[in-house]
């Protein structure tokens, strides 16, 4: 890959042409509704939203309530038992290894920040931040359309994220 970044730096320059190339490729449309009432259904349109299927694969009244509640220890205790534990550290350099060897000292006060941050509605700044690393995909790595963006979050606001 060095070869191939080597010559993107040459073309676009390390910071801001690339950056650029990836904010308008990721950009959101200047389209997008404000309002996302019925959102999915227009997209859908009136054929499929309308189908069986759709409809009873909705959200019913008690699970929007029981997704509503205050996160639990359990919940986060399982979301730690479905983490994938080869994966690379995150941005903190904290494995999901590391988490599960110590998961006894760390549980309540990770379990004490999440219901904060779900009270206030706003992650704390270290936990806002992420890495974004561009990934080779196939052909010619001296264009940037041959580069996939990820980006890399701490491994302890995954846990927030997980289903």
């Amino acid at each position: 890959m060095q070869a191939g970044w080597d010559t993107l730096s040459e073309q676009y320059g390390k910071g801001g042409l690339i950056l650029n190339y990836f904010a308008n490729l990721y950009r959101k449309p200047g389209n997008e509704p404000i309002d996302l009432e019925n959102v999915i259904e227009n997209f859908l349109g009136a054929n499929i939203a309308g189908n069986l299927l759709v409809q009873n694969s909705k959200l019913t009244e008690a699970e929007k309530t029981e997704l509503d509640l205050p996160l639990s220890l359990d919940e986060l205790d399982k979301s730690l038992e479905k983490a994938n534990f080869r994966s690379a550290p995150g941005l903190d350099g904290i494995s999901n290894r590391f988490l599960r060897q110590y998961w006894q000292y760390f549980r309540v006060g990770i379990f004490r920040y999440a219901n904060h941050c779900f009270n206030v509605g706003r992650l704390t700044d270290n936990f806002r931040g992420a890495t974004i690393k561009l990934i080779p995909k196939k052909g010619n790595l001296s264009e940037l359309k041959n580069l996939r963006p990820i980006s890399l979050l701490s491994n302890i606001i995954k846990f927030y994220l997980e289903p």
